[in-house]
């Protein structure tokens, strides 16, 4: 791709592609600057335009320069793909989401490499339409590319990993059932990447598999190396066992000094560390600390309009449905008719994009607040594609009645429906109805199989 007679023109265009894969937009125009006028070939000349149509894309520039698909006829196959895929990231980065996948659509991809960038670029422009689904399937299908092959582009890798574990906590990610482990994070040259284990931690967790959900995220911790990584593994960790009604490792106070001097100590500047920010709000909130919660909430949302565009563009509606979410938990027992609001705003992003269990949360705060039968049936709809194992506290707190939460405890005792009974002063065939509800909720069809699920 590179003419010999031009190595010094060469250098700078090499130079270039670095510094934009490094977000240094002003190298990248003073290399410009250097090389005007130098670029010898259509190649080189193409791969300018392009690299400087994203710089000026980035800045919310309108670009003079517009490269056609005919200007790359008598291009060989590797430059042309180098040249299709910025231009389709220019397009993107203008949030042009048919124009980048047109371009796409005509890039070919002669090398491993220029395979990976291709998927990490459709994950980008599926997600700026909030199309999360086709977003995972694009950023695991990269992943399995480059596990598949002995040399591992690092850098790409951990894009790929960066940008799925932006997903991880909010959908069941569908992995491939013909690898060796069915998980991304288990490969040995992954095992050290926290974002990895997260993935697979969550993946488990949203199967039911809570035991091994929790070896990841403990071996996720093992693998931190700064507060940012810690705090993350320690908010998933804390979100399962809230979820799950498991034991507290520690006192609510100590868990929430915990968070609230981490959130004080990190930086929150870049754009991928604000949905672990507002993870942190909502379980803030979760504990009662309502101050705290909205404070998270406030620089989530200061930050994420000042967001630079292909980071705006990649968390989509996301960032506000996180914000909504988590003000609208730390304002239900203060202020229910702004919570109310929050957590429909948020259920609305949720139920639109699939986050199930998010969306059923929403929901659950909604029927907690206005007692609407509807929100508690939307609950259940979207609670029904996860085992009931997976979130007890959401069925034992919003979806199950008084008297179920009660009959369930007796129940999980021990005791006959006749003890049941004289304990609540109710008749027998009434405690009878109210365990065919247990049984419907909970997808049981035995005693056995309802002290299981609820357990």
């Amino acid at each position: 791709m590179r003419p010999a007679a031009n190595v010094y023109a060469a250098a700078l265009l090499d130079r270039a592609c670095q510094a934009w894969n490094e977000n240094d937009l002003e190298q990248v125009r003073e290399l410009a600057d250097l090389a005007t006028g130098g670029a010898q070939r259509d190649d080189e000349r193409f791969l300018w335009e392009a690299l400087l149509s994203c710089v000026d894309a980035a800045r919310g520039i309108e670009s003079a320069a517009v490269l056609r698909p005919e200007d790359l006829l008598r291009i060989d196959s590797v430059a042309r793909a180098e040249i299709s895929h910025y231009a389709a990231l220019a397009a993107y980065l203008r949030r042009d989401y048919h124009r980048a996948s047109w371009w796409l659509a005509r890039s070919p991809s002669p090398t491993l490499a220029l395979q990976a960038r291709r998927l990490l670029l459709e994950a980008d422009v599926a997600a700026g339409r909030d199309d999360v689904a086709t977003c995972a399937t694009s950023l695991l299908a990269a992943l399995e590319l480059l596990a598949s092959e002995g040399q591992v582009q690092r850098r790409i890798l951990v894009q790929a990993v960066q940008r799925l574990s932006l997903l991880s906590s909010d959908i069941p990610i569908d992995t491939n059932p013909g690898s060796p482990s069915g998980l991304p994070g288990t490969d040995s040259r992954l095992g050290e990447s926290c974002s990895a284990l997260r993935i697979a931690g969550w993946t488990k967790a949203l199967r039911g598999e809570q035991p091994a959900a929790f070896t990841f995220f403990a071996r996720e911790e093992l693998c931190a190396r700064t507060p940012l990584e810690r705090l993350t593994a320690y908010l998933d960790r804390t979100t399962l066992m809230l979820f799950g009604n498991l034991r507290e490792p520690c006192s609510a106070a100590a868990t929430v000094a915990l968070i609230e001097e981490y959130v004080r100590v990190i930086p929150w500047a870049d754009a991928d560390d604000l949905p672990t920010l507002a993870q942190a709000a909502a379980i803030l909130a979760e504990f009662g600390c309502v101050d705290s919660a909205l404070h998270c909430c406030a620089i989530v949302e200061q930050a994420a309009q000042a967001l630079s565009p292909r980071c705006a563009a990649a968390h989509g509606t996301r960032l506000e449905g996180f914000a909504a979410e988590a003000r609208a938990l730390a304002l239900r027992h203060r202020d229910t008719g702004k919570a109310a609001e929050c957590a429909a705003r948020a259920y609305a992003i949720f139920a639109r994009l699939g986050f199930a269990w998010r969306a059923a949360r929403m929901a659950m705060v909604l029927y907690q607040i206005n007692h609407a039968h509807r929100w508690q049936q939307r609950a259940l709809h979207h609670l029904s594609c996860y085992p009931p194992t997976v979130f007890p506290r959401f069925l034992s707190s919003s979806v199950l009645t008084q008297r179920e939460r009660e009959i369930l405890d007796l129940v999980r005792a021990g005791h006959t429906v006749a003890d049941i009974g004289d304990k609540l002063d109710i008749g027998e065939s009434t405690v009878r109805t109210h365990v065919r509800n247990l049984y419907r909720k909970f997808q049981a069809t035995n005693h056995a199989q309802l002290l299981a699920k609820s357990m």
